[in-house]
């Protein structure tokens, strides 16, 4: 039963994989083991630090990161939420946390020992230019990791969702020389907000929440 379990588990990866932007796909590749770096390593919170994937640079800074136990408190609807792309180190874990229903009730009360944690980014473009259009930039490979092992937890809540491209929801405009201040929400399990950091996935940059 075990083995149906994580042959079930890695189908439906295949099956979202294959449903991703070419854009947005580099972000999903993973290999385990994943380590948090030491805080000397880590980039600090209150100081802005570059998107290495993007094309020139682009600069991302933490304005600030909440707990909440509920989405409500955070002035969220349910309806605002995205299926969770989460992986967790325990394959019965991912097993059980599979659609948004697994993570949230019809009230939009958090499941399974999950909490809803949110990040303020503001971003500056210096220089940048979109990979497929000129001022078109994504969220999508901000993570936020945490556990031991590690797991990963990737946006569900963008405030900018659907802005730039109706399909692209993790995507937003901004021209060179301007900037926007926005918020990611992600649900995360209650017991990893101790040792949660923020990651630039397959960039090797980690940085501080608080």
């Amino acid at each position: 039963m075990h083995t149906k379990k994580i042959i079930i588990v890695m189908l439906f990866s295949m099956l979202f994989l294959s449903a991703c932007s070419d854009q947005d796909k580099d972000a999903l590749v993973e290999v385990y083991p994943k380590e948090i770096m030491d805080d000397d390593e880590r980039k600090a919170a209150d100081k802005s630090f570059e998107d290495p994937l993007a094309d020139g640079t682009l600069t991302y800074q933490v304005m600030d990161c909440k707990v909440y136990d509920d989405i409500a408190d955070a002035g969220i609807k349910k309806t605002d939420i995205r299926w969770p792309e989460n992986m967790y180190a325990d394959a019965e874990k991912t097993y059980e946390f599979q659609t948004l229903s697994d993570y949230m009730g019809e009230d939009g009360s958090l499941l399974g020992g999950h909490v809803f944690v949110t990040v303020d980014f503001r971003i500056e473009n210096i220089d940048a230019v979109g990979k497929i259009k000129k001022k078109e930039f994504s969220v999508y490979n901000m993570a936020v990791w945490g556990g031991d092992p590690v797991n990963i937890y990737r946006i569900v809540y963008f405030s900018e969702a659907g802005k730039a491209d109706a399909e692209q929801v993790y995507h937003y405009s901004l021209g060179q020389g301007e900037r926007l201040d926005v918020r990611v929400g992600y649900l995360v399990l209650k017991e990893d907000t101790e040792n949660m950091v923020g990651v630039v996935e397959n960039a090797g940059v980690q940085f501080n929440l608080e």
